[in-house]
């Protein structure tokens, strides 16, 4: 009977070569995702400084007025198919104000869409924003394709719509209006008979009836109770509503703050609390130590 001896040394080598063989696989994997996801985020600052530079130069043509700059910012074919582009670009300028102090325009684009195929490409972006003119606030939300390889006479802006606050309100709680797809609207049909306040960036109807509360006050309730309904009977109604909670906030220094409550009202229970200001987050105030994973 033959015998076979193992070479020890040989299957080692071997075994050796095999995990540098995978150590290098894993190696060239991690750095072709590396490189695809910086080349993501080197696509998406682009597009953000795409859209950026349009938002901005449509904001500086309708502060001065200049319907003929406007224009220009949309595409070739919305020009030529638009015949009233002109005439509603005119109506904006009346519509706004003017000049500009608030844009809250996020760092991108807040939605987009590509189309590829077979290396081509059409891209399109698209994002809705706070703007403002000595405490007078509108909601715009602006269309633009910044990419077609098809056909660049779609580059450019497709639509622009533009809300009062009464509108704005109106709109998100009884439901949109249909929005052509080309071209500027305006929507101006409801006055806001009743208080509005830009909260964190957005606009809300204002209860003025209950007064600010003492973040100290507030926080130390929270730690003794999470039940909503306490929270309630302590400071009485929150001042606004959306999704979030938000009372005003008494400040030393003046400044204008809110609390934000995250609520489970099924449940009867705040899940946390932070500060906002009227335009940003500001900082975490609470947070419910039931959730709490470590």
């Amino acid at each position: 009977m033959r015998r076979y001896r193992l070479n020890v040394h040989t299957t080692l080598q071997s075994w050796l070569a095999i995990g540098i063989l995978v150590t290098l696989c894993f190696s060239l994997a991690s750095c072709s995702l590396s490189s695809l996801r910086l080349s993501q985020l080197e696509e998406e600052s682009k597009k953000s400084h795409i859209y950026g530079e349009t938002v901005d130069a449509f904001f500086a043509a309708l502060d001065a007025g200049d319907v003929q700059a406007m224009k220009s910012l949309f595409s070739v074919n919305v020009q030529h198919a638009d015949t009233n582009l002109e005439d509603q670009l005119a109506a904006l300028t009346e519509f706004y104000p003017g000049p500009t102090q608030i844009n809250l325009r996020r760092d991108t684009g807040g939605s987009g869409s590509d189309r590829i195929s077979y290396g081509m490409r059409r891209s399109e972006l698209t994002d809705a924003f706070l703007v403002g003119s000595d405490g007078t606030y509108f909601w715009c939300s602006l269309a633009m394709v910044d990419e077609d390889d098809w056909d660049e006479n779609e580059v450019g802006i497709t639509s622009v719509d533009f809300y009062s606050a009464g509108d704005l309100l109106t709109y998100r709680e009884e439901g949109w209006p249909d929005s052509g797809d080309m071209g500027v609207f305006i929507y101006a049909d409801h006055p806001a008979d009743y208080p509005v306040r830009p909260i964190e960036g957005f606009l809300y109807r204002y209860d003025e009836t209950t007064p600010p509360v003492q973040e100290e006050d507030a926080l130390n309730l929270l730690k003794e109770t999470d039940r909503w309904s306490d929270f309630l009977e302590r400071f009485g109604q929150p001042n606004a509503f959306n999704v979030f909670w938000f009372y005003a906030l008494q400040r030393e220094d003046g400044t204008v703050a809110y609390l934000c409550l995250s609520v489970e009202e099924n449940d009867d229970e705040i899940v946390a609390a932070s500060v906002v200001g009227e335009f940003e987050w500001l900082y975490k105030l609470w947070d419910n130590p039931k959730y709490k994973t470590s």
